[in-house]
């Protein structure tokens, strides 16, 4: 009879220590998972800090418009037959518009002249056959 019962004992004995090594892997791979949260969570960090001073930098190195001349005006846009919003935003496109000055330190150069659209493609020599 006691040897029936120091076997039972030896197996259960064995089962409890599959189930301690299961626990033991188990603890070791949420301690892996938690030193990973925490490397992301420190880069994240990292990440809203470069953000908040690249915002910071944004808003105090924005170019500062001077001046207030309207792009279009009623007498532009009566001459032209077209709401002054059309008649401001033609004035842009077509380059007409002076560009607007800068204090951010940008300097005020001349721009490089426009290059003008052709208005039809060169004509081809037409050849015919007899």
């Amino acid at each position: 009879m006691n040897y029936f019962t120091a076997a039972n004992l030896t197996d259960r004995s064995t089962a409890l220590s599959g189930l301690l090594d299961g626990i033991s892997n188990g603890i070791q791979t949420i301690q892996a998972a938690s030193k990973g949260i925490d490397s992301i969570t420190s880069i994240v960090k990292q990440m809203q800090s470069v953000v908040a001073q690249a915002q910071s930098n944004a808003t105090t190195n924005l170019p500062k418009l001077q001046g207030t001349v309207a792009l279009g005006t009623a007498a532009d846009a009566t001459a032209t037959g077209k709401s002054q919003h059309d008649a401001a935003l033609a004035k842009t496109l077509a380059g007409t518009a002076a560009p607007a000055s800068s204090t951010a330190g940008v300097s005020s150069a001349s721009t490089p002249p426009r290059p003008t659209p052709c208005s039809s493609p060169p004509a081809t020599p037409s050849t015919t056959s007899a």
